[in-house]
């Protein structure tokens, strides 16, 4: 049988206030979920972990809280492959994100329009495929949701956001998705934190 070296953590993956707030109070963190890299982008992360931290002053035995960032990853040796491919799963990711409350402002700062977002919402709602999805997303909807492309492009995001995961109070990043293909993307992951 093998023994675990230490108690396994139970994270909340809620990415609201009240899933914050349930991780202080019932779980020994949060996982950050895959609208973390737009939310870091937009400067509005550190908010949800406030209120996580706040939640758990409340309870004076409560011990500190773990905090995972997700960030989803597409990467090829083929960039232009590694971008194609997230373009429908950035549009969604996309919706997740302005579904959490963000304003038009929020996402001109990441460089996403308001008509530009109203277009994918009014996609979605009609249940457009895929190829349709895609069609309407632009580099700044791909960059806003997902780290794709190749090594190159991609290792001075990785490195930065792993930074700001860190500055944030964050004391791991997932890296989620891993497309288009997934052994190729691990291989990448691996060469660019060498």
């Amino acid at each position: 049988m093998v023994r675990p070296r230490g108690p396994v953590p139970l994270l909340n993956g809620g990415n609201g206030a009240k899933g914050a707030a349930l991780a202080a109070r019932c779980f020994d963190g949060m996982i950050y979920g895959p609208t973390f890299l737009a939310a870091a982008q937009m400067g509005k992360a550190a908010g949800l972990l406030d209120v996580a931290r706040r939640a758990a002053d409340e309870l004076p035995e409560r011990g500190a809280l773990r905090f995972v960032a997700e960030v989803n990853v597409f990467l090829s040796s083929d960039r232009t492959r590694a971008r194609e491919a997230a373009k429908a799963h950035a549009a969604t990711k996309l919706l997740s994100v302005r579904n959490m409350g963000h304003g038009a402002d929020d996402f001109r700062r990441i460089g996403v329009t308001p008509e530009q977002l109203d277009a994918i919402g009014r996609a979605a709602a009609r249940r457009a495929g895929p190829d349709e999805l895609a069609s309407l997303v632009t580099d700044e909807v791909i960059d806003a949701t997902y780290i794709a492309g190749d090594l190159e492009s991609c290792r001075p995001r990785l490195h930065e956001i792993r930074q700001t995961a860190e500055a944030l109070g964050f004391q791991q990043v997932m890296f989620s998705k891993l497309g288009p293909d997934f052994g190729e993307a691990i291989r990448i992951l691996a060469e660019a934190f060498r």
